[in-house]
């Protein structure tokens, strides 16, 4: 016998059998079974917000002479990160520079790509030649350091933000 007939043929039968069955011995229908399955998951936790970095985006010498002009008012040090997005140096340096920004709350934070055409022209006009580069201005006293700042040396701009600008505090 054709196995394909005979199980058709025992579906068959135990579907007439459960309709011949008075309703009252069937077990009764459930939509739990359903319900579990179309139920959609417990969205997920909420992740914990990110500090937001505190540092701007230079690209033009006019927004580089307001800035100055801002921390001279205010008397606040000015910490510009030079940076391009091909060196892997400073992929490493701008994250920890950007999370310095937002853990310094008394001083302005800046990062100028090199990679746009003003970025280029106020890195030129400011000597800058290499990167990371980090200069410091400090109030209207002017520019009060200038150094690479290579993913190694990354202590040394906290040790100047902490000399500079009374430290960071702490998160």
């Amino acid at each position: 016998m054709d196995t394909a007939f005979v199980s058709s043929t025992h579906v068959l039968l135990h579907r007439q059998r459960a309709l011949e069955r008075p309703l009252s011995s069937r077990r009764p229908a459930t939509t739990q079974h359903r319900t579990r399955c179309v139920t959609a998951p417990p969205p997920p936790a909420p992740r914990p917000a990110a500090p937001t970095p505190s540092a701007s985006a230079l690209n033009s010498a006019s927004g580089f002479v307001t800035l100055q002009a801002m921390a001279a008012a205010t008397s606040q040090a000015v910490y510009v990160l030079f940076h391009q997005r091909s060196c892997r140096s400073c992929k490493a340096v701008k994250p920890k520079f950007e999370a310095l920004a937002s853990t310094t709350p008394n001083a302005l934070f800046a990062t100028v790509q090199l990679d746009d055409s003003g970025g280029r022209e106020l890195a030129s006009r400011l000597g800058v030649h290499n990167v990371p580069r980090v200069h410091v201005y400090n109030g209207s006293q002017g520019k009060v350091n200038d150094f690479a700042c290579a993913p190694q040396s990354l202590q040394r701009l906290r040790d100047i933000v902490a000399a500079v600008s009374g430290g960071a505090k702490e998160t």
